[in-house]
């Protein structure tokens, strides 16, 4: 990152960062992604992989924005975390990691990066505009992160409980796909996923306990053709992670995949036309639009 260090530091430079610059590579000129390390100290990074630099950039503006808005931040957080038990009800449910640090972590990300790709943020003017802007709802925002943590912890403990109990054997194998798919939405460390993924975490563990529920009522058929259903669907999701992970793009197709799924269950709980297959396949296309190896449909 010779020549992109300078006037960094641990702040943002007065010109905005590139998102990309062209390094010599073995077989020639290659394309490197550009962003801040996560670290203090850290610096300016180059990274192969855009998801990666995105993934780098996004923990190193959230952190630079949390120390930014210092005292004021701190002074919310003991006065909101005072008395919720939080870090030993979090460690009891199989969460790893301190939660203070975490806390303010994400409310950083809440209050200044709400409607914002932090992936622009890549300069200091912008970065200070940011920070401006979201001041006022620092309090607002920290309350909320909080109360998402509180029911994400309680759902979490819940359903490792539901699990742990024995079921029918014929059930067995649609119980142990509920269980990979609870392993993958229960974020054993926080700090790994964005808030704007987090934020829609207890949904999803409410809807899994809701497919449980169902399972118990009426049996496995139900469950069997809903996973028949949405099952292509998320192949084309885990085909777009490996070459566009972290754009938005793909971001609103994940979000509308979790709506179709969500309304598989209960409507009620998903989004306004979630259950529409065209909205679907338009969020799709646009993903294949970005990248022309993947197949739209039709």
């Amino acid at each position: 990152a010779e020549g992109l260090d300078e006037g960094v530091g641990d702040g943002l430079p007065e010109e905005p960062l590139p998102c990309s610059v062209s390094v010599p590579g073995v077989r020639g000129r290659l394309e490197a992604w550009v962003a801040l390390g996560p670290e203090p100290g850290d610096g300016v990074r180059l990274l192969a992989e855009e998801s990666a630099a995105r993934a780098a950039h996004r923990a190193a503006i959230t952190r630079r924005l949390a120390e930014a808005c210092g005292s004021s931040l701190s002074g919310h957080l003991d006065w909101l975390l005072e008395g919720r038990e939080l870090e030993a009800r979090a460690s009891e449910a199989g969460l790893e990691g301190a939660v203070r640090p975490l806390v303010e972590s994400l409310v950083a990300e809440a209050c200044f990066l709400h409607g914002v790709d932090p992936w622009t943020l890549r300069g200091r003017d912008r970065f200070e505009a940011c920070l401006d802007a979201g001041l006022g709802n620092l309090s607002e925002r920290a309350e909320s992160v909080l109360e998402v943590l509180e029911e994400l912890v309680a759902r979490t403990a819940g359903l490792r409980a539901r699990f742990a109990r024995p079921c029918p054997e014929s059930w067995r194998p649609v119980v142990a796909g509920l269980q990979r798919e609870f392993e993958v939405l229960s974020p054993r460390r926080l700090q790994e996923r964005p808030w704007a993924q987090l934020a829609r975490t207890p949904r999803l563990l409410e809807v899994l306990s809701l497919r449980l529920d169902r399972i118990e009522e009426k049996g496995v058929e139900r469950e069997f053709r809903d996973r028949e259903a949405i099952a292509p669907w998320r192949q084309r999701l885990d085909r777009a992670r490996e070459r566009l992970a972290g754009t938005s793009v793909l971001a609103a197709y994940e979000l509308q995949l979790e709506g179709f799924g969500t309304h598989q269950v209960a409507p009620s709980l998903a989004p306004a036309g979630a259950g529409s297959l065209r909205r679907l396949g338009a969020a799709w296309n646009a993903v294949c639009a970005e990248d022309p190896r993947l197949e739209p449909v039709r």
